[in-house]
């Protein structure tokens, strides 16, 4: 039985959900954190990231996905906004997009307001006092005080070094920024708000001339300098480049996660990304074959069908009246009534890994394809069961790793089954693919059946894979090719020297795996 909470403890089952939930597609893996409308990207992290790090994680992907839902990048780009309008309607869209997911998923708004705590009040950075910079974080900590109202002393912080050179600027800034917080629904209302604030500052350099020639007539020395220091600084502010303005959440939360991105190479966490495989239909030879051990293990499996399936009589409100049960009505329990019931107990999904890598070259991966369609295709036939099969490594681009379905769940088994042979052992990155797709699945049980002749990439990381699938509820079954090394890798596991008995071994190995659960069930 698959666990939440263990599942919210792990990163990339985390973003499998959520990527799911909010309709993206997320890949773990690279150096850096970043989107680019359609998938959500997340660097090579730790293995072994705390729960910071999830939490990070978790607001980056509600982050970046309120964005991609709700921020139409078609009517900014339009807007052509000036670098100070981008950054101005950047901090009202970020508030935006998280109310507007946060008014679908509920618990999106608690980890927003974590997160502002996180980046605003825990990692709080003191710059230097400078009134154009200061204006900026006035007006961004402004925005997620709406939120979390602690952030308020930081606001007032700010606020004094506005104040000493631009007295009566924030109110009328803060006018707007109210009247956006009560009525800002688009991104076209947040382009408005934006360029009310930065015509407003325009305003404010443009008077400092007049100002001037009156600073003058006052007998104060000093006041013409500071009249010109303050144009200055909004020349600075209205005309500034983008390295100049203090990063969003989005950003804040980008650089958080590349700083702990790991760098020991194989060391951190990836994962597998579809890829692409040339696949052929199997040889007339190879079908023939696979169709007879196709036959034996539906055979051997439709005994243990009959015995998964059970009859027994369950409490119900219409049916037969069960007099044992009638002490029910005095607790206002209408389930008085008896029904025969069946109940179909392989209520299982399995997944067939197929280790493709060069070592598998030649008769093994032609035998090992022939065997694996006879086993998905026996299994496809027994009622309560859900087949995939996928192999592994597939081409992919930009140094990432790929699996590539063969059959996905659901789908029938076809024909087109024969694949070449090539490349590394990427197993942990691999499993985790396959522990994505199968975690949705509605059977009770998910079984993961890997065959491979060799040692992976990463063994640790293999390892601590599977670890983290047990304690989730799957299940993973190795079958060594000629490797002996396999049983101290997998949890169960079996190992063949001769390739002729892999077909059978594959039989053996999925029906024990299927009648220990159920006698555990019975012994329990």
């Amino acid at each position: 039985m698959i666990r939440t909470k263990d599942i919210m403890r792990c990163l990339p089952l985390v973003a499998s959900v959520l990527g799911r939930r909010y309709g993206v597609t997320v890949h773990i893996g690279g150096d850096s954190a970043y989107t680019d409308g359609t998938v959500i990207h997340l660097p090579r992290l730790p293995l072994d990231g705390g729960e910071n790090l999830i939490a990070l994680a978790r607001g980056f992907l509600d982050h970046e996905a309120a964005h991609i839902r709700h921020t139409d990048f078609k009517a900014l780009k339009a807007a052509e906004l000036t670098n100070m309008e981008r950054y101005v309607w950047n901090c009202i869209e970020d508030w935006r997009v998280e109310h507007a997911l946060a008014a679908i998923y509920p618990g999106c708004g608690h980890n927003f307001r974590w997160l502002i705590r996180h980046e605003f009040l825990e990692n709080a950075e003191a710059g230097p006092e400078n009134p154009a910079s200061s204006i900026l974080n006035w007006i961004l900590l402004t925005i997620r005080s709406w939120d979390v109202p602690e952030l308020k002393g930081h606001c007032a912080q700010e606020a004094q070094v506005v104040n000493r050179v631009f007295p009566g600027l924030l109110p009328k800034i803060s006018s707007i920024l109210n009247q956006a917080a009560g009525h800002c629904t688009s991104v076209e209302d947040g382009i408005v708000y934006a360029r009310q604030i930065v015509e407003l500052l325009q305003q404010e350099k443009d008077a400092y001339p007049q100002q001037k020639g009156a600073s003058r007539s006052s007998f104060d020395p000093h006041a013409g300098e500071e009249t010109e220091q303050a144009k200055e600084i909004l020349e600075q502010l209205l005309s500034a480049t983008g390295d100049f303005f203090p990063p969003g959440m989005g950003e804040r939360l980008a650089h958080a996660l590349e700083e702990q991105r790991n760098t020991g190479g194989n060391d951190g966490l990836r994962v597998a990304v579809q890829g692409h495989l040339p696949v052929y239909p199997l040889k007339e030879e190879e079908l023939r074959s696979s169709g007879q051990s196709c036959r034996a293990l539906r055979t051997r499996l439709q005994g243990l069908l009959q015995a998964q399936t059970l009859e027994r009589c369950v409490a119900a409100r219409h049916g037969r009246l069960d007099t044992r049960r009638l002490y029910r009505l005095a607790v206002k329990n209408p389930y008085v009534f008896e029904n025969l019931g069946r109940r179909q107990s392989l209520d299982t999904a399995v997944h067939i890994l197929l280790d493709a890598s060069g070592s598998m070259c030649g008769d093994r991966i032609r035998l090992a394809t022939a065997s694996c369609h006879a086993v998905a295709s026996a299994l496809q036939s027994i009622p309560g069961v859900n087949v995939g099969v996928s192999v592994f490594p597939a081409h992919v681009t930009h140094g990432e790793v790929g699996v590539y379905p063969l059959v996905r769940h659901g789908q029938r088994v076809h024909q087109i089954f024969s694949v070449d042979a090539g490349g590394g052992t990427p197993l942990a990155e691999s499993l985790w693919w396959i522990i994505q797709r199968m975690l949705p699945l509605k059977e009770a049980r998910k079984l993961i059946l890997v065959i491979t002749d060799g040692e992976p990439d990463n063994g640790p990381s293999a390892q601590k894979t599977m670890a983290t699938a047990d304690k989730i509820g799957m299940e993973i079954y190795g079958v060594g090719i000629d490797a002996p090394t396999v049983g101290t890798l997998f949890p169960h596991w079996t190992n063949i020297t001769r390739m002729e008995d892999l077909a059978s071994t594959l039989f053996h190995t999925l029906q024990g795996a299927l009648l220990w659960k159920r006698r555990t069930k019975e012994c329990g």
